[in-house]
């Protein structure tokens, strides 16, 4: 595989494989809202320059999720997300309703943007999902039969 680490902190591990076209964010404890950022923005930094198409984020070790930082996330990573080539998201987490909660703001807001993001109880679902094609082959049948 060609993967390339584009942070590995002791708050995330953040890399991107190639060969996926996919971008992952492990978030390896509860960060602070700076260090919450710095992670994104290294993605979406990397994710500017090249030709990133999905995003998977493990938040199960990251914590109950800060309001703050989830309405940057949405005010302001989401529109510049939007710049860029993703086209899914995937949110990995432990299945609790906090989580869920919180996850399930942020897929509402994505979709204002046409980012598709769900959740996954695992990695390997979620990377499975990512990508599938059939959602996108989808969206582009929906699109000539409109043209």
């Amino acid at each position: 595989m060609n993967e390339k680490i584009l942070l590995d902190k002791d708050y995330a591990f953040v890399d991107y494989n190639a060969e996926q076209k996919l971008g992952r964010i492990i978030w390896k404890r509860e960060p602070d809202a700076s260090e919450y950022k710095i992670a994104y923005l290294t993605m979406l930094n990397f994710a500017s320059a090249e030709d990133m198409r999905y995003l998977l984020s493990d938040i199960r070790d990251q914590g109950s999720g800060l309001p703050n930082e989830r309405k940057w996330f949405e005010q302001e990573l989401l529109p510049a997300i939007n710049k860029t080539r993703l086209k899914k998201a995937a949110v990995v987490y432990d299945g609790t309703f906090s989580k869920k909660y919180y996850v399930n703001l942020i897929i509402a807001a994505g979709k204002k943007f046409g980012l598709s993001i769900k959740l996954f109880e695992n990695e390997e679902n979620a990377v499975s999902w990512l990508v599938s094609t059939s959602e996108e082959k989808e969206i582009t049948e929906k699109t000539v039969k409109v043209l």
